[in-house]
């Protein structure tokens, strides 16, 4: 189990949508950022689209992975051959052992059957490039839907990326999609949340924190993959809303993510412990 950071946990720092800074943070600088925190793991995903980077910006990542030591995972957004094949270029050129796929909007209109199908389509290129598929539990999937598609392909190389709270967004509180995932998990986003209720008593919001600081019951989570059995690499992530001016947004998203790690190395520690004996 290794400790890492993702290209969302500094989602405006690198640009999302159509909030792109003057001198955005490149995946080379990710990773910079992850040796300077004492960190051996990134993940890059789908905001950066590396699919449609320039030769040159893939080539500094992959020089500066290996020279600082910092292990690269990929991330990008639809579960079909078209999708996934430039990732599996990629994943060759940055020794990636982990595709992060979320589902999209498509995938949540095509029948199971046919996912499975492309699922297992899949699996020789998975063998030849020793890769994992960590299908993530997105705002488009409920979790009993993806556990029926990982059931009927029952293969170790097709797994889910565990997102802790992501599944709220369609109406599952997060220890019901941590215990039917987590026997499934090759992957884990660790975030937390508050549901903040509106001060005249008209509804709620769930908004991030760092984590630590909110909802999320980070022992379960970690008792679960413990149960299961399952020693997967965790990528901390977070919901932090846009500051009044991007320098402000940015020193928060540092703020944040420092805070983060330190509650999350004691977890990390403690189940290495019991994995080892200890």
């Amino acid at each position: 189990m290794q400790l890492g950071i993702g290209s969302y946990s500094y989602r405006w720092a690198m640009g999302f949508k159509d909030v792109r800074p003057d001198r955005p943070m490149t995946p080379a600088d990710l990773v910079r950022k992850a040796r300077a925190l004492d960190l051996d793991l990134v993940q890059l995903a789908d905001n950066v689209g590396l699919h449609t980077a320039d030769t040159a910006i893939v080539s500094e990542l992959a020089n500066t992975a290996r020279t600082l030591n910092v292990e690269v995972e990929l991330g990008l957004n639809g579960l079909r051959a078209e999708t996934l094949e430039p990732y599996f270029k990629l994943a060759e050129t940055l020794d990636a052992r982990i595709l992060r796929v979320a589902p999209d909007a498509t995938d949540a209109e095509r029948p199971t059957e046919e996912i499975v199908s492309s699922l297992r389509d899949a699996l020789p290129r998975l063998e030849v490039g020793n890769i994992v598929l960590a299908i993530e539990n997105h705002f488009h999937f409920p979790s009993p839907h993806l556990k029926t598609i990982l059931d009927a392909v029952d293969h170790p190389r097709v797994g889910v990326c565990l997102d802790v709270a992501n599944s709220i967004a369609i109406g599952e509180w997060p220890a019901d999609t941590i215990a039917m995932l987590a026997p499934f998990a090759v992957n884990l986003h660790l975030k937390d949340y508050v549901i903040a209720i509106d001060p005249y008593g008209v509804g709620m919001a769930v908004t991030g924190t760092p984590l630590g600081k909110g909802f999320l019951d980070i022992a379960s989570v970690f008792d679960a993959l413990e149960r299961e059995g399952r020693d997967v690499n965790v990528l901390l992530e977070h919901w932090l809303p846009r500051a009044e001016s991007h320098s402000q947004t940015t020193a928060n998203e540092d703020e944040w993510l420092e805070q983060s790690i330190t509650a999350a190395r004691p977890f990390i520690t403690a189940f290495q412990n019991t994995r080892n004996g200890g």
